[in-house]
Formats: structure tokens, sequence, C-alpha cells
């Protein structure tokens, strides 16, 4: 793997993470997950359609040797963009069920 390809990698991780922590601050993780999943599916029937032509490209984009290689890399970085998300959700739901049982016992005094 080239050096400019860790460096791509690094910064889909960070931009993922930055990402996860702005979306945290405002409500609109819902329709930016509406967009990413229009956009994902897109490009993957872009890419089974034009499958040869594709992976090939973006494996030369990315510096690594296959096709097969680069939609690797690329989905370890999105499935950590989506578990960054994930984590994101499970902390707000915590922090609600947290404050709603604090309610609840202090009205039931």
């Amino acid at each position: 793997m080239y050096f400019y390809t860790k460096i791509i990698f690094i910064l889909l991780i960070f931009f993922s993470y930055a990402l996860t922590y702005l979306l945290s601050r405002t409500n609109s993780i819902k329709a930016l997950q509406k967009i990413f999943v229009i956009t994902l599916s897109s490009l993957l029937i872009f890419a089974i359609i034009f499958q040869e032509t594709v992976m090939n490209k973006l494996a030369a984009i990315l510096g690594v040797g296959r096709g097969p290689d680069a939609v690797l890399y690329l989905f370890i970085s999105l499935s950590l963009s989506i578990n960054f998300l994930l984590a994101k959700k499970l902390i707000d739901l915590e922090d609600k069920i947290r404050k709603l049982t604090q309610n609840i016992a202090l009205s039931k005094k």
C-alpha cells in the first residue's frame, strides 16, 4: 500500500469521526443518513453495472493492487464511520433513559 493511500484512509477515519462529533450536536442525523444511504446505493449499483472499470480505477486511485482490496479498505472505513454513528446513538439513548428514570423517581416522591 502506498503512503498516500494510508493518508487517504487516515483522513477518511478522521473525517468520519469529526462528522459524527459535529452531528451529535444537531438533530440532522436522520436526513444525513438518508442521503448517505441513497448515495451509497447508487454508487453500488453503478459499481455493479460497470464492475471491471470502476473497481480497477478505484484500486488505481487508492494505490492498492486489485479492485477487491480497494473495496475491502473502503468497507472498513465505512463500517468504522457507521460504528461511530451507532455508538453516538446509544449514548444519546442511554442519556434519555437516565433522564426519564430520574424524572419518574422524582415524581413518585
